[in-house]
Formats: structure tokens, sequence, C-alpha cells
């Protein structure tokens, strides 16, 4: 045993893996576990057979898929009449007996393998049936087949049988039949068959070498033969009896001649029987003693490896394994032990001489020094040269990370985690509710600067954009309307919730629907729906830097981590797809489907290692996946109602909720973030369930909150308040219940009437105030108003922020004698000491002359307001235009005053 202090390094040998990237190693245990595996399979994935006995008749239409048992002696097929099918390419059978059946595997599709399984007692006429081109049939045992013509019918071309044994057959072992061509059948054992091979017009190009043929009735019988190549196609260096030779290796015939010359090659050729042809170069002994015999396998434990080791958030550990022996090694498992305790197994299920590979586990530490050991062939399945190199230990330190409170994109940050650090309503206490502002039903705030800005559009369902949608602004203490943000978004129906950014508001593209913005390091990450492309460009200019074309609609928020940026998008009712993108270049680096009608349409969240994402079936159960985040392997999956619900991660465990009104129970579910255990989850119910697939729950302060759907499917009716841990009701309100927004430890969430309900209490003492006007000319009289928190004794109010008291009334009215932006500034005093409100640039005062660009010469009289002029100022009204380098605008005071004056001529 070798134990190390591990010295955390940066890179993954990405090479080393033999399952294919994103593939996915599923445990059988019995005929339940079998079938469910069987569904939950995805092309390339493996499903690993423990020793018992099977009776499901194994269908493989899944591309590249593998069955493969621990070994053929512990594992067993027993088909009572049925076969095993491979009717999709690239699959692999190894490590099974089968019995009692008809055929044992019919091969009808291209590339396939079937090695180190038994075959007992096929009865059908052609036995194992091998129809199509590039299989490989190699190491296979195929002994007392009753059938009248052949054990193993081989058709295709350009296919291998190597390493096998036909032993005991009341029919011919192997036949290759018509128009089979390019063949190679070489290292085989063909003995106490009633025919060794059995060719029948087969093609041109077929070689048979270095087989063993031994009490056959018949080693071979032809019917129309071609041209066969029995020798080896080069010269082979071998050893018989202490001396060395080179040469062209035949067969080994046991009815062959003599070997006078003792160089191991019989003195004549061998006439093959059935006018097949010529050996020769015939073997004066079985073929086994030409070869050289391969060092056994040796597998050794080469490093354990993280990129870092949060505390309370699952890791991905590394385990990188070598075979450096000179053979194969067959399925083996690892084990990674944390404490002593168990972290799970991965079955291996091969591993070339020579190569290496990674089992990848889950961990949720505490944080300080955690120790772990991994142990590859935990159950001594590999015969191995050296035993005692394979176990590793590591002391990995595990450091806590620190999460900050900002809530300014969807669903909190970059990774859409869904998590606020601090404090969070403990009762339904009502801070404030907005106006009527006509926010989204299903969209999400985000809040910075103590302003809530959320998505407002006149239509939950218009067929595209409205011109008037827009983002506003919400005072986050008082809900008073700020004003607006740029546009929102509203095409088909979408619920994009907005993104802040570095003082820049964003909600989505006008070609967005659903996602909205993700913004990272200056750039700038959106969906183009209906395009099928999510773009970067840089969030400063615009200037785009790549697009990425996905196989659908692209309808999530982009998700990113640690350099990598994940993508998901649907073609409804048809197929999703996740994709896992390199952030600087869009390069992919992983991507995966989901099963047919499962849409991957929702945005999904990533905690430290994992990805999280839910999936939408319009016709049945939706799931949650758990996925590596590094390379997509499927750690599990959970069947859930049907939904788009971006998940929350927070204390070890992921919430999400699904459901659509009419069509599925909405339901709200705590699943384990590490193993997918089902923790708590509400009563399923068409109506009044909790949930809905618009939804996406958040979490704080010990507590899940989640809305309650309007059977609109658009809109939510409540908002209730889970305890995190067990799922017990803590509050519920009927006020707001789209996916909510925490900050300051007050909770804002979108009702079903458009307006913003916050739910919380102003702690402690705060200052803050409104004014009646923020703009206007000179002279401009400001009436300001205190709505400050606490038992408040004095007020201090500077109007232009130059250091100097103006006013200690509580309500001050101040006239603007001159034109500029003012910032102004308010401290109180109460009995915990101080506080003091600052808002920059809050009061603009112009002259007339500054912002009034038509009252000039060209006007009637030089003074009157053309029609023309006012046309151009509703224009610059609308497009809020500047009218001066300073950037003075046209406000809805100086447009009112500008028709007043053309009214008066």
């Amino acid at each position: 045993m070798r134990s190390w202090i591990l010295t955390i390094f940066m890179f993954i040998i990405l090479s080393l893996t033999i399952v294919p990237s994103g593939a996915t190693v599923l445990q059988a245990y019995n005929d339940s576990t079998l079938s469910e595996a069987l569904l939950e399979a995805r092309e390339n994935d493996v499903i690993y057979l423990n020793p018992g006995s099977y009776t499901v008749a194994v269908s493989f239409s899944k591309k590249g898929l593998s069955v493969v048992g621990k070994n053929a002696n512990e594992v067993i097929f027993d088909l009572s009449g049925s076969n095993l099918k491979m009717s999709a390419e690239n699959c692999s059978l190894k490590g099974v007996t089968i019995v009692n059946s008809p055929k044992g595997v019919e091969v009808k599709s291209t590339g396939c393998e079937i090695s180190k399984c038994k075959f007992e007692g096929l009865t059908y006429s052609t036995g194992i049936y091998i129809k199509e081109d590039n299989t490989l049939f190699q190491n296979n045992i195929v002994s007392n087949c009753t059938g009248t013509y052949f054990a193993v019918y081989g058709l295709g071309d350009e296919c291998t049988y190597h390493g096998n044994t036909f032993i005991n057959n009341n029919c011919a072992g192997l036949s290759l039949y018509t128009n089979s061509d390019n063949s190679v059948v070489y290292n085989n054992v063909f003995q106490q068959n009633k025919y060794g091979i059995y060719i029948w017009s087969s093609g041109s190009g077929n070689e048979i070498y270095l087989n063993d043929f031994i009490d056959n009735e018949e080693h071979i019988i032809a019917k129309n033969p071609p041209s066969i190549e029995w020798n080896s196609p080069e010269f082979i260096t071998y050893t018989y009896n202490d001396k060395s030779f080179s040469s062209y290796l035949g067969n080994y015939w046991d009815d062959s001649g003599s070997d006078v010359n003792d160089d191991g090659i019989i003195d004549s050729a061998y006439t093959v029987p059935s006018g097949a042809g010529t050996d020769s170069y015939p073997l004066a002994s079985t073929f086994e003693t030409y070869i050289d015999a391969s060092e056994p396998v040796d597998l050794v434990v080469d490093s354990l490896y993280t990129k870092s080791l949060v505390a309370n958030q699952p890791n991905r550990i590394r385990v990188n394994i070598s075979n450096i022996g000179e053979t194969d090694a067959d399925s083996f498992k690892v084990v990674l032990y944390y404490d002593d305790e168990s972290l799970g197994e991965e079955v291996i299920p091969y591993l070339p001489a020579g190569s290496s590979t990674q089992a990848s586990f889950t961990l949720l530490p505490p944080s300080g020094d955690i120790s772990l050991k991994a142990v590859v062939d935990i159950e001594d399945n590999v015969e191995e040269t050296l035993e005692s190199n394979n176990e590793m230990s590591a002391t990995i330190v595990s450091e806590s990370v620190d999460i900050d409170e900002d809530w300014f994109q969807f669903h909190k940050d970059e990774q859409h985690t869904g998590y606020y650090p601090g404090d969070a309503p403990n009762d339904s206490t009502l801070l404030w509710v907005s106006d009527d502002i006509n926010a989204i039903g299903s969209s999400s705030p985000v809040v910075a600067e103590g302003t809530v800005f959320v998505n407002c559009g006149d239509s939950v369902m218009s067929s595209s954009g409205d011109d008037d949608s827009s983002v506003t602004g919400l005072d986050m203490y008082t809900g008073e309307t700020i004003g607006t943000f740029g546009r929102g978004c509203t095409a088909w129906g979408s619920w994009a919730s907005p993104c802040y950014y570095e003082g820049n508001v964003y909600c989505a593209r006008s070609d967005s629907v659903n996602g909205g913005d993700l913004i990272v390091n200056g750039k700038r990450y959106v969906g183009d729906y209906a395009g099928y492309r999510y773009h970067c460009t840089y969030e400063e200019n615009g200037t785009p830097i790549w697009t990425k074309s996905v196989n659908g609609l692209a309808m999530g928020t982009p998700a990113y981590s640690d350099g990598m940026v994940y993508l998901t998008c649907c073609k409804f009712e048809t197929s999703g797809d996740v994709y896992c993108v390199d952030a600087e270049t869009g390069e992919t680096i992983w991507h995966m489907s989901t099963p047919t009608g499962h849409d991957a349409s929702g945005t999904a969240s990533v905690y430290n290692d994992i990805l999280y994402f839910t999936t939408y079936n319009w016709i049945g159960n939706g799931d949650i996946y758990a996925v590596d985040k590094y390379d997509g392997t499927v750690l599990w999956r959970k069947t859930i109602q049907r939904t788009d619900s971006c998940p929350a991660v927070a204390y070890g465990n992921v919430y999400v909720c699904g459901g659509c009104p009419d069509y599925s129970k909405l339901q709200s579910y705590c699943f384990n973030a590490v193993t997918g255990e089902e923790i708590w989850s509400t009563t399923a119910s068409y109506y009044g369930g909790i949930g809905g697939w618009t939804g996406s729950p958040v979490v704080a302060d010990g507590k899940c909150y989640v809305g309650e759907m309007d059977p609109s499917m658009y809109n939510y009716t409540a908002i209730y308040a889970f305890d995190a841990y067990t799922g017990d009701t803590v509050w519920s309100s009927s006020g707001g219940g789209a996916s909510p927004a925490i900050s300051e430890s007050i909770l804002y969430t979108v009702g079903k009437d458009g307006k913003v309900y916050a739910y919380g209490s102003l702690s402690g003492s705060r200052a803050e105030f409104t004014s009646n006007v923020s703009s206007g000319d000179v002279p401009l009289s400001v009436s300001f108003t205190d709505v400050s928190v606490g038992n408040i004794t004095g007020w201090q109010w500077d109007f232009d922020n130059d250091g100097v008291i103006d006013s200690t009334e509580q309500n001050p009215v101040h006239v603007y004698e001159y034109a500029g932006e003012y910032t102004v500034s308010l401290k109180i005093t109460t009995d915990e000491g101080t506080d003091t409100e600052v808002k920059d640039a809050y009061i603009d005062v112009a002259t007339h002359d500054d912002w009034n660009i038509w009252d000039d010469s060209t006007s009637e009289n030089g003074v009157n307001i053309t029609t023309d002029e006012l046309q151009e100022a509703i224009h610059y009204w609308l497009d809020n235009i500047s009218t001066t380098e300073s950037g003075e605008v046209v406000t809805t005071d100086r447009l009112q005053e500008l028709i007043h004056e053309w009214l008066e001529g």
C-alpha cells in the first residue's frame, strides 16, 4: 500500500477513459433491475451484471450499448426458448453464459462484439446468427449444440473469430456462409464436433490459420469452396523444442503427417478436405505451442485527483487506474473509502493491457482533512501478477467557500443555485405589494442597487414580442415604481427573467423564449429560440464572440461554472439535448441527449461538480438528472412530474417542482444531491398541489420556498415555505408564487395579478426617502418624503451632496435654482445610531434652452412649436433620445409642456 499526502494538480488526462465520455455504467442484480437498466440506458452506456440468474431476453436497441457480466461462470441467462438480439450497431455482450436458447444471440447490426461468453446446448438448426459485418466473436465457448447445421452461422463480411472453443457440437462449430468475405479465423479450438468448419459458397479473402482441429468427424466440409488462405499472412517468429524459427504458420490437424526436421511444421502440405485448398505449413503441435504466453494483468492505482475539495458541497473524486500487465483485464470494481466508509463502487468493464482509465466518486465532505483510500479489483475478479499495488491512500484538505448574497442573475447567480445564505422570512408578514405593473406571471425578479427588476409586458401569451414590454424597477423596501430599464421579453409567452450586471439590466433578446441572459466575466450568453443557437457577445458593446448551434429550440438560460457554459434545447415532444461548451470559444466539451419525448427545455443549475437539469414529457412524467459537469456522466436520474423547473441546491440536497394543471399533478420534491434518494415530497394533486412546470424553488435559512400554480398553467396563486429538511409547511400566503428572489432577507415573487409581492420585514433602522419629481426645469421645486424605518429622532438632508446640511425637517421642500444633476442624501439618527441613504444623480434640473431644441428660429414666429416639431419631439420621447450632449431627454412633463405650447400656437 502506498500512502501519500495528495498534491492537488490542475489537469485531468482525459485520454485515459475507456468507457466513452458521458457514458454511464448501470448495475443489475436481477431481472427487475436489468429491465430498469435497459430502459434507463442511453447510447454507449454499460450495463454490468452482478452474479445471478437472468431470464430477460435483452434487445440491444441503443447504439454502443454493452452488457457485461462479472464472468460467465457466475452470470447465467436462462432464456427458456428466447434469444438475445443485437439490433443496434457497435453493441457488446461479455462475460455471460446462455442456456435454454435456440440461437443464443442474433447479430443484426454491424460492429458488434461477443466475447468471453459460454453458449450451452443451443437447439436451432443454425445456432448463433451473425448476419452483419465487422462482428468480433472472441474467447467464447460454444458447446453441446444440437442443431442440424451450425453452432455459429457466419454471414457477415470482415468478421473476426478468435480465441474460441467449439466443442462437442452435433453440427459444425462454425460456418462461413454465402458471400461472407474477408473474415479471419484464428487461435480457435475445434474439437469433437460433427464438422469443424462448414464452408458454403463463402466469398473471397477469408483467412483461417493457427487453429486446432481435433477429433472432429470431419474437420472441414465445403460446398463450392472459394479460395481460402490457410496460413498466416506473414512470417511468425516462434520457439519449438527450445529452438527459434521464423516461418508462415498454418493450422494443427490431428490427422496430418510427421515433422522429421523438428521445426514444428509438418514436412508435407496438408490437403484440406472437400477441395477447400492446401495448408502449406501445417503445425506439428497445437497452436498454443507457437504463441508466447503473455504476462498476466497488473492493475495499479496511479493517483487520486480532484480539482479542489469544497466543504459541504458535492465533489467528484477521480481514481486513475492503469493496467501495466501484458494481458487485457476483464471487468473489475473500484471502491473509494472515506474514513473507512465506502462511497460506492464503480465498474470498469474492460481495460486493455498498457491502457489507463478513470473511476469517479461523489463526496460531500465537512471542512478539514479528508482521508481517502482507493481499492481496485475489490472482489479479486482479475488474476494479477502483483496484488499489493491495488490500493492508494491520500489526505486532502476540504475548505469552505464564501457565498455572497447578491441576487443579480436568474435563480440568484451564474450557477443558478437558487440558494440565499442569509436570513429569510419565517412567516407570511407582507412588507409591500406593488401596483399592477403587468409583471409576467412565471418570471423571476433580480435585485440590485436597492431595486427589484421585473419583466413586464401587456400579454402573457402574445404571439410575438410586445413593443410596450419593459423591465420595471421597484424600490426594494417600499415597492414604489422607480422606472423602466429597457425592454422586457414576452415573445411566444416567454417568462424570461432579467439579469443585472455592473449597472446594466438585460432581459433576453427579442428572439428569446423563457431563457434569459447569463453574464459573467464581461461576456453575455443568451439563446435565440427558433434559431436553434446560443450567442456569446461582449457585454460592454455587443460585439459577437461566438455562436453555438444546438439540436433544437434554445429555451434555457445558460449556466456557468469553471470556464464552462451549459446549454439546453429541445424539439417539442421529440428530443432534448444538453451541451457543455468552452466559455471562451463555444467549442463542445461534451453533449448528451435525453430519451425520446423528454424535452430538455428548462435551465440547468450547478452545485460545485454536479450539473442538475429537468425534462418535460408531453405525455407522461419528466425527470431530474444529476450529471458530472466535466464529462456528462449520468450520476442519477429520478422520475418527477413534467417540468421546466430549474433545480435549487443547498444543504446537500436538490429541490425541484413540476406538474401542469389538467395534464399532470403538481408536486414539489427534495432529493439527496449525491445519491438521488428522495428526502421528501409534497402531495401530488392536479389542483391545489404545490409547484408547477414553470416554477423554480429557492432555498434560504433552512426553508424551501415554492409557488402553487394557478389553473391557467402560466401564473401562480400562492407562495409556500417548507422546512428544507423535512418538507413540513412553515407558512403560506395567497399572494405571489412565481419563482422567488431573496435579498436582504426579503422574498420577492410575482403573482397572477401582475403585481410583485414582498415578504419579510425591515429589521433595525434604515434611511430611505422618495420625492414627488425627479427632473424638471429651473426653478424646480421638489418635495422630499421620509420613508425611513426605525425610531427616528433626527433628520439631516443634503440636497446637493456638498457636505453641508440643508434641512433638518422630516419632509422638506427644496427649490433647485440652477441646472444640473444632483445627488441627494438623508442621514437619520435613531436609538441604535445613524444610517445614511445616498441617491446618486437623483434630481435632474435643466434650463428650458438645455433640452428644448425646437424652440428656435425655425419655429413659427421663432417661438411656436410646429406640428412637425411636435412629432419629432414625440419620437425623441418614445425612444428616450438625448437632445443635448449632456444627455438631456424629453421627459413626460416636458412633452406635456411642448404639447401645451403647440396647442397655444
